[in-house]
């Protein structure tokens, strides 16, 4: 049990008995404390009524709703804590609640990459000895342990019982993915973070943000309002965005360490040199005064940035307990995360197959610059567009394909409630050399059946995805799958024959 006066430092009524905190009415109990948080569309104010019925003791709602609160509660005497910002409020109380969460937290934020930094920080940090997890997109992942997830960044109360969970399986050491969306909602605000990475920027939710520059001020907040005083800042030096991060950072007086070709500093890592083998590529690293050499097993300088920026974040955690001696041979063996350029084997061509996550511009642009070098014949793409997401983007990545890959089949996505046919359409427009095929299973068929050697495909949008959502509904489906399937089902005397 948990008295409302130990959980918050606001002003309280009086004391109540607290079970457990929602901003869902739906998950309201008796004993449940509920937070009226309000979304684009809803009112969290107007499920009150509904959350006290179904047991809700206590309320906390802001400030300046009070006088709708204090109509739609007429005559009732169940007490309300106002704040400022209930999204702030439900994080700060959820950690409260849940008390426990790893000792070193780091969260990583940035259009692409965050799902590969930190599953390689959790491997990385494996390899030296620690327990630790990952947490975002692909789920949370510790040693012997996996629980799927939904959202990049989790709503406070799920958050904090994850950390809480987390902590009691002894996970001294947690990466997890920040989404600009989760930063702005306040989601992390009640996580203690050691450290705090940018990855990169480019062109995404701005179905969600007014703008890039809105965007990019969401993000900022990791480091303004989330991280520790006396946290670290790991930051890309090739990127745009470098200086103006690097500029708040020492406004903030937040110590930095930059990754990349470009980085400057006696604790930076820094990128030597990089050769492209037939699988992966050779790369020398610098940090401080030590030199790494190791075969990295991933294809794609993106992933060579996420590796640096991997271990960029592990010598922030660890500081002067990091084992550089270790590194070569625990990067010579790192996997790639599910989903992310993951390597389907078996095509009777030996044709390259890949299955990405990509479903961005820059993203799609990455891994078909990645998987280019590694092609000796034609590299095919099958691709295609979400519904109900920003609509902008659709003829960029269009425009990339046409640029970067010499077979494009483009197929539905996730439709979700738009019509397919027309988002296709969109895609296709002004492209008459790109195939239409709307049928995923179809698309990915014809693609694979048309494979030479010495030709590749990547597969994007999905990754990891095992749903393909149609109207409203999730129907089973998973890009891996479809293409081992697909594979399989091929006539392999057919192709021993051909010419």
């Amino acid at each position: 049990m948990k008295l409302l006066s130990d959980l918050m430092s606001y002003k309280v009524p009086c004391d109540v008995e607290i079970h457990d905190v929602s901003s869902h009415s739906n998950d309201i109990s008796h004993g449940s404390l509920f937070v009226a948080v309000s979304g684009h569309v809803q009112e969290g104010v107007n499920y009150i009524p509904e959350a006290i019925e179904r047991g809700a003791v206590a309320i906390v709602a802001e400030e300046n709703k009070k006088d709708k609160v204090k109509k739609i509660m007429e005559g009732d005497t169940t007490p309300v804590i106002w704040v400022e910002n209930a999204r702030k409020a439900l994080s700060h109380i959820a950690s409260k609640f849940y008390e426990r969460q790893p000792e070193h937290c780091v969260a990583v934020t940035g259009t692409s990459g965050k799902s590969s930094v930190v599953w390689f920080v959790r491997q990385i940090l494996e390899g030296l000895g620690c327990n630790a997890a990952s947490l975002g997109t692909i789920g949370v992942h510790a040693q012997g342990f996996f629980e799927k997830s939904s959202l990049t960044t989790a709503d406070p109360v799920a958050l904090h019982k994850s950390l809480r969970d987390l902590s009691k399986r002894g996970v001294e050491y947690l990466a997890m993915e920040a989404s600009s969306i989760g930063i702005e909602q306040c989601r992390l605000d009640g996580v203690k973070l050691k450290a705090a990475a940018f990855t990169n920027l480019s062109h995404e939710h701005l179905d969600y943000h007014d703008n890039m520059g809105a965007y990019f001020k969401a993000k900022q907040r990791l480091f303004t309002q989330c991280l520790d005083h006396n946290g670290c800042a790991i930051l890309n030096a090739d990127i745009p965005e470098f200086k103006p991060l690097l500029d708040i950072c020492t406004h903030h007086n937040i110590k930095t360490i930059p990754y990349g070709i470009h980085a400057k500093a006696e604790n930076a890592v820094i990128l030597v040199n990089r050769s492209v083998t037939e699988n992966g590529q050779d790369l020398i690293l610098s940090i401080g005064e030590k030199t790494l050499k190791f075969s990295l097993p991933l294809v794609g300088s993106f992933q060579v940035q996420n590796i640096l920026c991997a271990v960029a974040i592990a010598s922030a955690l660890r500081e002067e307990e990091l084992d550089l001696s270790a590194l070569p041979e625990i990067l010579s063996t790192i996997k790639p995360v599910p989903g992310r350029l993951e390597r389907i084997e078996g095509h009777p061509q030996k044709a390259k197959i890949y299955v990405d996550y990509a479903h961005k511009p820059a993203a799609l642009e990455a891994v078909l610059t990645a998987v280019a070098p590694h092609t000796q014949g034609k590299l095919w793409l099958v691709f295609g567009c979400g519904g109900d997401r920003d609509r902008a983007k659709r003829s960029k990545m269009a425009q990339i394909a046409f640029n970067l890959a010499d077979e494009v089949i483009v197929t539905d996505d996730n439709p979700r409630t738009e019509n397919p046919v027309d988002i296709r359409t969109e895609i296709t427009a002004g492209f008459p050399s790109f195939q239409n095929i709307g049928d995923r299973r179809a698309a990915i068929d014809c693609a694979i059946s048309s494979l030479q050697m010495g030709d590749s495909l990547i597969i994007a949008g999905k990754g990891h995805e095992s749903g393909q959502t149609i109207n409203t509904q999730t129907l089973l489906f998973d890009d891996r799958d479809e293409t081992r399937h697909s594979i399989q089902s091929l006539d392999k005397t057919y192709y021993k024959d051909r010419p």
